[in-house]
C-alpha cells in the first residue's frame, strides 16, 4: 500500500479495479472539473462544480453543462462577457441588452461607463474600447479629451485630471467656466485662492473627495481657530479638520507638526497578542 504526502497530494479511494488502487494525485488536479479517480470520483467530491456528469449537471435547472472539458457551471455565469468553457460555450446565443447613455457599449454587448472609452484601459473584455480612439467621436454632454477619452462636459477646467492625458486642464479660461467663477455664491460656497468655488461646508475640511477641496488646498489655510463639526470630523491642534472617514486610515493627514489626532486612539494600530 501506497502513503501519499498530504501536503501535495490525495489518495484515490480503492476501486474494483486494480489497476487504479492506492493511486495518488497531485493537488493541481483536485477540483479541476475532471473525473480523475476513476469510477468513485474523489478528487471531484466537495468541489463548487466538479464531481458532476452531464446529466447530473442538467438535472439541476439553475446550472448549464460545458462540453468540451465535461464541467458543471451555475447559470449566473452565463453570458457575463467572461468565458468559463474552454470553448466559449458559456458566451454563445446571448441576448444583448441597450446600454445607458452614460455607457459604451463593446463589440461583445458588454457596457461600461462611457468615460472608460479610450482611457489607456482594457475595460471590455474582447478590448474593443481602445479600438478607433484617434476619430473617436463623443456623445452629447461630453468632450473628448486628447486621447480620445470622453469626460462630462461639466468637469473640464475643474482643477481636477479627469482626462488620462490631463488635457481637460490645458488652456482653461478660468473665467467662462461655471465652477471656477471669480463671483462664488458668498452663502453657500467659498472661493479658493485660484479662484475655484467649493461648498461652504468644505472650509477647513480636509476629505478623500477632490472635487470637495481647492486645488491648491487653500480652503485648509487660517483654520487654527475654526470650530470643526465633532460628528463629521476630527480636528488637527492648530490647524484643519480631518473628515471621520479619513480617520485611523494608517496614514497621517493631519500636518506633521501637529497632534496627528485622525491616528490617535485607533485599534488598528494597536498590537493584541493572544499567550494561549
Amino acid at each position: 500500500v501506497n502513503f501519499c504526502s498530504r501536503k501535495t497530494t490525495i489518495s484515490c479511494s480503492i476501486s474494483d479495479d486494480d489497476q487504479y488502487s492506492d493511486r495518488c494525485l497531485n493537488n493541481q488536479y483536485v477540483c479541476n472539473g475532471y473525473n480523475d479517480c476513476p469510477r468513485l470520483l474523489d478528487d471531484e467530491y466537495g468541489c463548487p462544480y466538479g464531481g458532476y456528469t452531464e446529466q447530473s449537471c442538467l438535472e439541476m435547472n439553475d446550472h448549464f453543462w460545458c462540453p468540451i472539458e465535461h464541467r458543471c457551471l451555475p447559470k449566473s455565469v452565463h453570458c457575463n462577457h467572461i468565458q468559463e468553457c474552454f470553448d466559449g460555450y458559456d458566451e454563445l446565443n446571448c441576448d444583448t441588452k441597450p446600454c445607458s447613455p452614460d455607457e459604451y457599449q463593446c463589440l461583445n454587448g458588454q457596457c461600461i461607463d462611457q468615460q472608460k472609452r479610450c482611457n489607456s484601459k482594457f475595460d471590455c473584455y474582447d478590448k474593443s474600447d481602445e479600438i478607433g480612439c484617434r476619430n473617436h467621436t463623443c456623445p452629447p454632454s461630453y468632450r473628448r479629451c486628447h486621447s480620445g477619452q470622453c469626460i462630462p462636459a461639466s468637469q473640464w477646467c475643474d482643477y481636477f485630471n479627469d482626462c488620462i492625458d490631463h488635457s481637460d486642464e490645458q488652456n482653461c479660461n478660468r473665467n467662462l467656466s461655471p465652477t471656477l467663477s471669480n463671483d462664488c455664491d458668498q452663502q453657500t460656497q467659498f472661493r479658493c485662492d485660484n479662484g475655484q468655488c467649493i461648498p461652504a461646508e468644505f472650509r477647513c475640511l480636509l476629505t478623500s473627495d477632490p472635487r470637495k477641496i481647492c486645488a491648491d488646498r487653500s480652503n485648509l489655510n487660517g483654520c487654527r481657530n475654526f470650530t470643526c463639526p465633532s460628528t463629521i470630523s476630527v480636528k488637527c491642534a492648530g490647524s484643519f479638520c480631518v473628515d471621520s472617514a479619513l480617520k485611523c486610515n494608517e496614514r497621517l493627514d493631519c500636518p506633521v507638526l501637529s497632534d496627528w489626532a485622525d491616528e490617535q486612539f485607533c485599534l488598528s494600530n494597536i498590537s493584541i497578542e493572544n499567550n494561549n
